[in-house]
């Protein structure tokens, strides 16, 4: 190849080179100039996107300078201590701080007149922050662990963000106001900060307080092995040396333990400082201030929504809904009434005009007197609002002593038997027999000894008038443990039983007097729980119209009550017709009762069976109330009068309806008005004798007529059950009551209650004709549903036959059975009778041939329709 020839090749690959290289470069460029582009739309979406979280994390971020508000030693928002007020917001009920003692913040500055130790303030570092005095005051190396690790971080915990979710949001915001905080402030001022906000049990806050009452000394000469005993109680408040002296003087070993691995104490001086004998000097201010039943009731209800330390640390006002006036009249007239069961008179000293609730009280029998055990309680409830106005924990002559024990409600739950029955089918007019049976094992010999029977009777009347026979037996049917599991929605909740559920109405069974007030409230307002969610989502009546903040900011507002709808209405309503029945309340000890108070008004008594507590609950559709009375003493022999707590509650509801407007239950569309005979509840018939109205849910009604009472024949010189045979001048007609079982005919005989004859007329039988006779049905035999009459029909002169029916011994009308026979019958069916078209009773089939000479024969048999009901 020539040297020309090579030199164009080489040029030529040059060429290529130079063409394809610029091409490279530039895709190259263009790659890297978007992939800029891309990196910094991505970085600036970064830096918008971690802005906007940024903003949501500190948009409501509290100002720093609310430790300063708060924590100020003159005049700071938490040196005032949260408290409850009545509803008004006139009356205080409660102080949540130690009992006539201030509370005082202390500087940590040695220079002032009164300062904290400096081995306490040393204490406080060593265990908690080592570093804190060359610290920046936040962890930054844990920037999403939501626990504080520094004292500042701490501060802001507790402080500034105590409603906050632990959480890594919560984490940024907590470094975030740590930071602010030691920018601002020097650490002298946070370390005082925390020093006196830290709690340390019985509403406690501070250093100060706490030191005077536990060691009864003042924070500022502590020593530094007091100091680890002090700061044992604030990790664990709980565990204070009033409440649990030893776990308080054991937790100081934990701290010791700290200080030396923070290596601020040698190994040798923690065994001799854990052994340090500590003296402690509890105050006598140590019992705190005095919680009654209710102010327990707010607080309980209060720390749903706000923790417990907040309530605690200070400046929230909690208004209840306690109404200062019933509450006051509540207390005096209990008071009174155990008063005057102790003297057995009207004591002197209530005569002053105060206690205008206690003035109407009945005066009780001389006859009447108990023990000084004796103790009460009760509670009012404004059930429109689900509100409780008024509560009394138990309470002897000394005052309520701030608990609501458990107690036997007894025969309070027959009401929630007769509800779990209307859900089955019963209604107020069912019948149910009060006659002796089995009753639960374990009932005192003095109780069946007492029982009165009263034999056929409607529920209403078995649930009024505590005839617990029959309940049991119906508490038996329905099974009583899925009853009180049915009556839990209501908010009955039974506890502290070993006893088998059946024996429930009369022993075994524990309650509180809300407990039982909060189940009868839902009855009272047709089956709608009325009040506060609770945590299970179950509604039950407030104690708290509204929390207020220090800054006037409601934090809590429970001023509108929430609704649930438990029970079907037409049930609740039944239970409140049964129940605010006066004329079935109508027995002598309902009327030495006094109970009726001028309105309508449902009222239940309970008794227990060793009648040792008294019960009473009753409610208008406005109000409720409850009272319990009972002996303090197990072992005392007291049997209480049911009078001794119905008169509590006449006076109680006659004092607090004064101006309230007569009201009654509505009448569900579904509830039908029926007359019944009394006692089947079935329709009555000419034989009843007493025939009332009763209350039904719509497709309950009775179809039936009442079987209770027949009418029978007899033959009034032998006395026994005429026939058609006996002489029509010898039958007369009565009425009976018709015992269904062989128990309750026992009972008709004990109680000498007349019953019908049960044989027949001695009667010499016509002779069988052998062409016109009536097989089956035999003679007096008791016959329902379709039958089938069965006999022969012929003849030499037959023509045809046909068969009647008429009521009564002798028939003043017949009806025709079926159509006319054509053809002769021998020992066979002569046609079919269906007897459940006709009522029950007495009946006399007849049958009739006739022949063609133009002469009749016939044949007839004496029957009982008893066809049972649907």
């Amino acid at each position: 190849m020539s040297a020309y020839k090579i030199r164009q090749i080489i040029q030529q690959s040059r060429r290529r080179h130079s063409v394809r290289q610029p091409g490279f470069i530039i895709t190259l460029k263009k790659g890297l100039f978007f992939s800029g582009i891309l990196f910094s739309v991505l970085l600036a979406a970064g830096v918008l996107y971690s802005l906007i979280i940024y903003q949501q994390i500190t948009s409501d971020l509290p100002p720093i300078n609310y430790l300063e508000k708060a924590l100020d030693p003159q005049d700071g928002l938490f040196l005032e201590p949260s408290r409850i007020y009545d509803r008004s917001g006139t009356h205080i009920l409660f102080s949540f701080e130690m009992q006539g003692e201030k509370r005082k913040f202390l500087p940590i500055d040695p220079t002032q007149a009164e300062s904290i130790s400096s081995d306490y303030t040393r204490a406080v570092v060593a265990y908690y922050e080592p570093g804190f005095w060359e610290d920046k005051g936040v962890d930054w190396v844990n920037l999403f662990n939501p626990q504080p690790n520094t004292i500042t971080e701490k501060l802001v915990n507790d402080i500034l963000l105590p409603y906050d979710s632990v959480d890594i949001t919560h984490a940024i915001r907590m470094k975030i106001l740590a930071y602010q905080i030691g920018q601002n402030y020097t650490k002298n001022q946070v370390l005082e900060w925390f020093i006196n906000s830290r709690y340390f049990g019985h509403y406690t806050f501070g250093v100060e307080n706490a030191a005077r009452l536990y060691l009864g000394k003042s924070a500022t000469n502590i020593t530094f092995g007091e100091s680890a005993f002090m700061l044992a109680i604030a990790e664990a408040p709980a565990l204070n040396p009033i409440d649990s002296p030893a776990s308080a003087l054991e937790g100081r070993k934990t701290i010791i333990s700290q200080w030396v691995k923070n290596g601020a104490l040698p190994a040798t001086a923690a065994v001799t400082l854990a052994n340090e004998d500590i003296k402690l000097a509890i105050s006598a201010h140590s019992t705190g201030p005095r919680q009654t039943a209710f102010v327990n009731l707010a607080i309980q209800q209060a720390e749903k929504s706000i923790p417990p330390i907040l309530l605690a640390r200070g400046g929230m006002k909690i208004y209840s809904t306690l109404d200062w006036d019933l509450q006051t009249q509540m207390a005096c007239t209990l008071h009174k009434q155990l008063l005057a069961l102790k003297i057995t008179e009207n004591p002197s000293d209530e005569k002053d005009g105060s206690c205008q609730a206690g003035a109407l009280l009945p005066v009780l029998p001389s006859s009447v007197s108990y023990p000084e055990t004796l103790s009460s309680s009760a509670i009012m409830i404004d059930l429109q609002q689900g509100e409780v106005l008024a509560l009394v924990g138990d309470s002897d002559l000394n005052g309520d002593g701030g608990r609501m024990k458990l107690h036997n409600p007894g025969t309070l739950l027959t009401p929630f038997v007769s509800l779990a029955a209307f859900q089955r089918g019963y209604s107020p007019a069912s019948l149910v027999w009060d006659i002796p049976s089995k009753l639960p094992a374990g009932l005192p010999d003095a109780y069946i000894k007492n029982i009165t029977y009263q034999g056929p009777i409607r529920f209403r009347t078995a649930v009024n008038h505590d005839n617990l026979t029959p309940l049991f037996s119906l508490l038996d049917q329905l099974g009583a443990a899925n009853v009180w599991k049915i009556s839990e929605p209501l908010g009955l909740h039974l506890s502290g039983s070993t006893a088998a559920p059946l024996d429930y109405l009369l022993n075994g069974s524990k309650a509180s007097i809300y407990t039982i007030a909060r189940a009868y409230s839902t009855i009272a307002n047709q089956g709608e729980a009325i009040g506060q969610m609770n945590s299970d989502k179950s509604i039950s009546p407030n104690a708290i119209l509204k929390i207020e903040d220090a800054y006037g900011e409601i934090k809590t507002d429970y001023s509108s009550p929430q609704k649930q709808l438990i029970v079907n209405p037409p049930l609740t309503y039944l239970v409140n017709h049964i129940l605010s029945d006066e004329s079935s309340r109508q027995d002598s000890s309902w009327n030495l009762n006094g109970v009726d108070i001028g309105r309508p008004a449902a009222i239940k008594l309970g008794q227990t069976g060793d009648k040792k507590d008294s019960w009473t609950v009753g409610y208008t559709p406005q109000q409720l109330a409850a009272v319990w009375v009972g002996a303090v003493d197990n072992n005392s022999s007291v049997q209480l009068d049911a009078r001794v707590s119905s008169s509590i509650w006449s006076a109680l509801m006659r004092y607090s309806s004064q101006i309230i407007p007569v009201q009654d239950w509505p009448v569900p569309d579904t509830i039908q008005i029926i007359d019944v005979c009394d006692p089947s509840g079935d329709l009555p018939t000419e034989y009843c004798p007493l025939v009332v109205k009763e209350v039904f849910v719509s497709g309950n009604e009775p179809s039936t007529r009442d079987s209770l009472y027949r009418q029978y024949y007899i033959n009034r010189e032998t006395g026994k059950l005429a026939t058609i045979f006996t002489p029509v001048d010898l039958v007369e007609r009565k009425v009976y009551m018709v015992a269904p079982s062989d128990e309750a005919l026992s009972w008709f005989k004990s109680s000498g209650i007349a019953t019908p004859p049960d044989s027949y007329d001695d009667i010499l039988m016509p002779a069988i004709q052998p062409d016109v006779n009536i097989e089956e049905p035999a003679i007096f035999n008791t016959v329902h549903g379709a039958i089938a009459i069965k006999g022969t029909a012929d003849g030499s002169q037959f023509t045809g036959y046909h068969l009647d029916v008429g009521k009564g011994l002798n028939p003043d009308a017949w009806q025709q059975i079926g159509s006319d026979g054509t053809q002769p019958v021998n020992h066979g069916i002569l046609g079919t009778w269906e007897t459940t078209r006709f009522e029950n009773g007495l009946y006399v089939l007849r049958l009739t041939v006739e022949n063609n000479d133009q002469s009749i024969k016939t044949a007839v048999t004496q029957v009982m329709i008893e066809n049972n009901h649907p």
